[in-house]
C-alpha cells in the first residue's frame, strides 16, 4: 500500500511540475504555451508584397514589424501614392493586432483610413489576415479579406462612437476586396 502511495504521489508531483513549467493557458491562443514563445518566433521585420488589384495596382512592397506582444505595425509605398496622386488615399502607418490562431498560424484585423485627395476620410477598411510562416518563420504567406465601409458606418453619424464590429445585414459593406494572398520574407540586419 505504501509502495502504491509513493507512485502515486510522484506521478502527482510531476503533473504539477508539468503545468508549473507549461504555464498558464496564453491570450495568444498557443493553449498553454506562453505568449512570449510564439511572439518571439514571429517578432521581426519583414518585407511583403502586395497586391490588391493585378489589373489596376502594382505589386507594392511594405515594411511589416511584428512584435512579440500581439501588435504589429506596417508602412508602405501606397501610403505615397506609388507615383499616382489618385492613389495618395492611405496616408498612414497601418497599426495592428494579432493573436496565434495555429501551430505557426496567426490572424490579424486592421481598420484602414483611406482620404479624398483632398484630405477629408472617405472610406474606412476592415481586413481581416491569416498569416502562414515557414518551419523556421523566416518567410510567411497571408490570405488577407477586405470590406469597405463609410466612415458613419463604423464610427457613427458624428464619428465617435466607434463600432469596428459593425455588421449590420441591413447596411452592408460599399465592397469587398476578393480574397488577396501576398508574401514576406524576414530581414536580418548585418
Amino acid at each position: 500500500m505504501r509502495k502504491i502511495s509513493l507512485v502515486l504521489l510522484s506521478i502527482g508531483a510531476l503533473l504539477a511540475l508539468s503545468v508549473y513549467w507549461a504555464g498558464p493557458a496564453s491570450a495568444d491562443g498557443a493553449g498553454g504555451v506562453p505568449p512570449e514563445g510564439f511572439g518571439k518566433k514571429v517578432a521581426g521585420t519583414y518585407l511583403m508584397w502586395a497586391e490588391w488589384d493585378p489589373e489596376t495596382e502594382p505589386v507594392f512592397p511594405l515594411i511589416v514589424n511584428i512584435n512579440a506582444d500581439g501588435t504589429m505595425v506596417s508602412t508602405s509605398s501606397a501610403a505615397l501614392g506609388r507615383d499616382n496622386p489618385d492613389l495618395f488615399r492611405l496616408r498612414q502607418n497601418i497599426h495592428t493586432t494579432w493573436e496565434r490562431t495555429g501551430q505557426r498560424e496567426l490572424t490579424t484585423r486592421h481598420l484602414m483610413f483611406m482620404h479624398d485627395p483632398a484630405g477629408p476620410l472617405e472610406i474606412i477598411i476592415r481586413t481581416t489576415g491569416v498569416w502562414n510562416f515557414d518551419d523556421d518563420f523566416e518567410e510567411f504567406s497571408v490570405q488577407f479579406e477586405a470590406s469597405l465601409f463609410l466612415p458613419t458606418q463604423l464610427m457613427g453619424e458624428d464619428l465617435r462612437q466607434p463600432n469596428p464590429n459593425h455588421d449590420d445585414p441591413n447596411d452592408p459593406p460599399l465592397g469587398v476586396y476578393p480574397s488577396v494572398e501576398s508574401t514576406g520574407k524576414r530581414l536580418h540586419a548585418q
